[in-house]
């Protein structure tokens, strides 16, 4: 069954051209179908792991190393990051089915879109599930292109986005590419399950090496600070439904790749031979200090956002460094925290974007100046969107406090104090970021031109409700999830001789300091949530005014006629504390302004010297070069 992950898919896309030629509405069911089979299978496969199936042979075997094949595998590892991103697929194809009016050329690029999106589900199962590197390069690549076409299918500046994807996508994967060729080189194998095996041999000095080119791509794809910075003009540009795959999904290839070098490499076994920072070694701790900046950056730079979108894809810079955190210092807690915070923000994170496409889809923009008083208008969108900021801000009781606190627990016991408080900092900053969308886009007044809008339709709305209810669930019974991740935790070091299980009941979680009991805190926040909205309705003396009835005694100014997005009491609504850092070096004007400028002026001077108009010189050059080769020949 396994290799029926990818197969259906890409059957599904032969079915799919036919289908949509009789009926375009039956063939967005089609995808929506094919997906949920693949979701029964994903769920299937619990528990059945070593099961593999070979795709086709790539390297014949030699008398001194053995055949490589594309082959995938399933264990329970990758089982959790397979799961998520079947649930994240399903949901954002169930919300496509209406949900896609910013698409350029609208429906000329709908069936292309839906194609697509099949395609790259077939790419997301084959990396995830990949038994060795080289099937995993493969379909990292595969994923790279198809994405690419995705997000040029955008309407404004999508193509230029796209162009910015690829670039730093092909970077990342050039560095991957050179790491399996040295692995293979040395170790003759590319097993993923056997990569401690085979390099525990190999001097620290060259295994090190090796990570570091492995875990350069996993932060190009991640989007980790300082390789960041396509995140937020690819968000910014992508049409609207296929950022929550990018968001949620697809930055998890760079997190599962983060995954393998810091989990499968004998990392403890080279430790010694390299001095240690506070019980880890000094390689580990520099991601770790790496993940814990990506969390300020991604922090900071999500504050000063007056779009949503873009605020969001901020947000993910900042979760993906809790994550790198979890995962390079390595610990039990630390690992069990960054995996379920890549559940946590998975969901969270989906959720947010498809709230976003749910008000672009009725008020045309997601820009928050423009926008306002939606409560009640779209209520379901609206809860969607809040229970997501309370996961994502790390408030309780929903998931991603309890992923959080798994990850606080991991640096007290490591007494990495400067980490834990850039990590606290982080969360308060989010508590900053994700309130802005929170008042102005559903809080306040309500633009005149938004006076009729109503909620999207229900199959908008039902992968919203699911989403939001597995982001409940986690924060509920994490126990659920956390047995999925003690199961990979016994898988990665069957001796428990550095990575031991968490202790778990049904509502109860042990950490280094104390445990937390999820039933009963939900319990408390919800009677407290209750008692809040009796008071609330019994008691509100509330007027809605208009839009602009809150400025200069009631009085318009003339400047407020022609711009009122700047009367809009949420625009640069934290400006105070932006301007203590508006002048910091920025990494994409350092990109784009620097690296890619200074790459641009050099094109231009061999463009210049080559041809510079005259055509006897350009004639001139080709024959010099020319007799100049024949002459080394």
């Amino acid at each position: 069954m396994l290799n029926l992950l990818v197969l259906l898919p890409l059957l599904g896309v032969l079915l799919s051209r036919m289908i949509s030629t009789f009926s375009e509405p039956l063939a967005r069911w089609w995808s929506v179908l094919v997906l949920g089979v693949n979701t029964v299978i994903i769920a299937s496969l619990y528990g059945n792991w070593g099961s593999a199936v070979l795709l086709g042979q790539v390297i014949p075997s030699t008398a001194n190393r053995p055949a490589i094949h594309l082959a995938l595998e399933i264990n329970p590892l990758n089982w959790i990051f397979a799961l998520v991103a079947t649930v994240i697929l399903l949901a954002v194809a169930l919300f496509s089915i209406r949900g896609m009016s910013d698409l350029e050329n609208g429906g000329k690029n709908l069936k292309t879109y839906h194609v697509l999106s099949l395609l790259l589900s077939t790419s997301v199962y084959g990396f995830f599930l990949s038994e060795n590197l080289l099937t995993l390069f493969v379909f990292w690549e595969f994923m790279t292109w198809v994405s690419f076409f995705m997000v040029s299918m955008g309407k404004p500046r999508s193509r230029s986005a796209a162009m910015v994807f690829v670039t730093m996508s092909a970077l990342g994967a050039a560095t991957f590419l050179g790491a399996v060729a040295i692995i293979y080189r040395l170790a003759g194998t590319l097993s993923i399950s056997g990569l401690s095996t085979a390099l525990y041999r190999q001097p620290a000095g060259v295994g090190y090496g090796i990570m570091g080119l492995l875990l350069f791509s996993a932060l190009v794809k991640s989007g980790t600070f300082p390789l960041h910075t396509w995140l937020r003009k690819t968000h910014g540009h992508a049409p609207n439904v296929f950022s929550p795959v990018l968001s949620g999904l697809l930055t998890k290839f760079g997190v599962f790749l983060g995954a393998i070098v810091f989990l499968l490499f004998p990392v403890m076994k080279w430790s010694p031979q390299l001095f240690s920072l506070m019980g880890i070694s000094s390689f580990n701790y520099l991601f770790a200090a790496l993940g814990a900046v990506s969390i300020l950056v991604g922090t900071f730079l999500a504050i000063r956002q007056e779009d949503a979108k873009m605020l969001v894809a901020y947000s993910s810079v900042s979760h993906a460094g809790y994550i790198l955190l979890g995962l390079a210092i390595s610990s039990s807690l630390g690992v069990a925290g960054s995996l379920l915070h890549v559940m946590n923000h998975a969901l969270s994170s989906a959720a947010m974007f498809l709230s976003m496409a749910a008000v672009y889809h009725v008020a045309g923009t997601t820009k928050m100046s423009q926008l306002g008083g939606l409560v009640d208008k779209m209520p379901v969108t609206f809860a969607t969107y809040l229970i997501a900021i309370i996961s994502t801000a790390g408030i309780p009781p929903m998931g991603g406090f309890v992923s959080k606190w798994l990850l606080y627990q991991a640096l007290i016991e490591k007494g990495m104090i400067f980490l834990a408080t850039a990590a606290f900092i982080g969360s308060i900053g989010s508590f900053l970021y994700v309130f802005t969308p929170l008042a102005a886009v559903f809080l306040g007044q309500r633009p005149k031109a938004l006076e009729h809008a109503k909620e999207v339709p229900v199959v908008m709305q039902i992968p919203m409700v699911v989403l939001s209810l597995f982001t409940i669930l986690l924060g509920v019974l994490p126990s659920i999830a956390l047995r999925w991740i003690n199961g990979a935790i016994r898988w990665i070091d069957p001796q428990a001789s550095w990575l031991t299980p968490i202790p778990i009941t049904l509502s109860k979680i042990q950490g280094a300091f104390g445990a937390w009991d999820s039933v009963l805190v939900f319990f408390v926040f919800g009677l407290g949530v209750v008692f809040a909205g009796i008071l609330f309705y019994l008691f509100r003396k509330n007027r809605r005014v208009g839009y602009l009835e809150n400025y200069t005694a009631g009085e318009v100014p003339v400047e407020v006629i022609q711009s009122p997005e700047l009367y809009h009491y949420s625009y640069q609504f934290y400006k105070p504390l932006t301007d203590m850092y508006a002048k910091f070096p920025s990494m994409e004007e350092a990109y784009e302004k620097g690296i890619a400028g200074n790459i641009a002026r050099l094109a231009a001077a061999t463009a210049h010297i080559f041809y510079n108009g005259s055509v006897r010189w350009s004639v001139f050059l080709a024959l010099a070069g020319t007799m100049i080769v024949l002459g080394v020949r």
